[in-house]
């Protein structure tokens, strides 16, 4: 483990861990000098699980119960996605006995929860009760049931081997939309402006997926600027209409229901005025026939990339030349459902800025796993993290597969 990792399992910030490893610290009792045992690892440690259960023992040594081991405090973290289990805040999380120490000693899973120091507090001056705190390890334990079950109905694809991202780099420029504002400024009568503001993926011919995010970022903008959401392509605008909301994943669907062939007349003839019209077809050519792959199944370290921005001046996107990239990541940990959203996955941390909200998400052999609906960053993170929501539960995607019951005739 890294000291950021280390950090999260003991609940401390990463600059203690450092010094726990450089200097040591005191216990609060006996004041021993105990230190935590890493190796350096370039600009980091290396910690084992095993040597940091050893330096939890000192200190569970003086106080029985205020120190699980690693083991335990990874399962509660995971159960609650590393979010507080009652109010899902994202502050440093502390490890708590339901049924207190005292009655049962134990660092029992089944009966703990990982919770941030407001709601502990809470819980020690009686505003949250003991069957309250049931209730809420129970609500953790069905939504993490549900998920199992639902992936458990899946049938499971072993991944496959792949050795760099050309084709997931080509399904991103060919299925990529940007969702845009067209609009007049007031101080400017007669001149027609476009805002790309959030992105969506070409899933089939004629539809586009993106997150609830993304559109009521667009609606939102369009009503500021006074003006109109539409769907650009290339430089080629298309209407459209927008199915509802699916609140069991926060992802919905949008039918292009035609396209402005005025406006596209005037870019094909600037084209021919330009003697470019063959170089630049891929800029007017239609939305794509063949439906995405896609899968439910995304897992944990799973390599992922999608389009961030970039420092550098020569990177393509689709002939432009632009500020931007495909960034690869991997899957970091998964949140459990919270507004919309039944599996959503968080990446790793990368150093670029992740471009905007609907973007696309694939896997190294061109799979679609998910849409990006927001961005985050955690006190110790030396970037952002995208938070991605998977296709678990969309009617499109999700196909329970019932089993046909056996019914013996008479």
């Amino acid at each position: 483990m890294n000291l950021k990792e280390t950090a999260s399992l003991l609940g401390w910030k990463r600059e203690q861990v450092e010094i726990a490893i450089q200097e040591g610290v005191e216990t609060p009792q006996k004041k021993l000098w105990v230190k935590l045992q890493a190796s350096k690892s370039n600009s980091d440690f290396d910690i084992r699980e095993e040597d940091v259960d050893s330096f939890l023992d000192h200190f569970e040594a003086e106080d029985p119960g205020r120190y699980p081991p690693v083991a335990v405090r990874r399962e509660l973290l995971v159960e609650c996605g590393y979010q507080c289990g009652i109010c899902r805040s994202d502050a440093p999380l502390r490890f708590h006995h339901i049924i207190d120490w005292a009655s049962l000693n134990h660092h029992d899973c089944r009966h703990m929860l990982a919770i941030c120091g407001s709601c502990h507090d809470k819980i020690g001056i009686g505003q949250i009760d003991t069957k309250s705190q049931k209730t809420f390890k129970s609500k953790l334990a069905e939504a993490s049931t549900k998920l199992r079950r639902l992936e458990e109905a899946v049938g499971q694809t072993p991944p496959k081997d792949f050795n760099d991202w050309p084709a997931a780099v080509s399904e991103y420029l060919l299925r990529n939309v940007e969702f845009a504002i067209v609009h007049t400024p007031e101080d400017r009568p007669g001149r027609e402006y476009i805002l790309p503001v959030a992105n969506g993926c070409l899933v089939e011919e004629n539809y586009v997926l993106t997150c609830r995010e993304a559109l009521e970022l667009s609606r939102d903008v369009a009503e500021h600027k006074r003006g109109k959401v539409i769907i650009l392509r290339g430089l080629v605008r298309y209407n459209f209409e927008s199915e509802a909301v699916d609140e069991a994943t926060g992802l919905v669907l949008c039918k292009l229901t035609g396209r402005d062939e005025k406006q596209l007349r005037r870019v094909t003839e600037l084209f021919k005025e330009d003697g470019i019209n063959e170089d630049a077809k891929h800029w007017i050519f239609p939305p794509i026939k063949a439906p995405a792959k896609w899968t439910i199944s995304p897992w944990l370290g799973q390599e992922v990339g999608f389009i961030v921005a970039s420092d550098s001046e020569e990177n393509m996107r689709q002939a432009e030349l632009s500020h931007v990239e495909f960034g690869t990541s991997v899957i970091s940990h998964f949140k459990l459902p919270k507004d919309g959203g039944l599996k959503v996955f968080v990446t790793a941390v990368f150093s670029g800025r992740i471009r905007q909200v609907g973007s696309a998400v694939f896997s190294r052999d061109a799979t679609l796993l998910g849409i990006i609906s927001s961005v985050e960053k955690y006190e110790y993170d030396a970037g952002r993290r995208a938070v991605v929501k998977t296709l678990l539960g969309f009617p499109k995607f999700t196909k329970p597969k019932l089993k046909s019951a056996n019914v013996a005739k008479n």
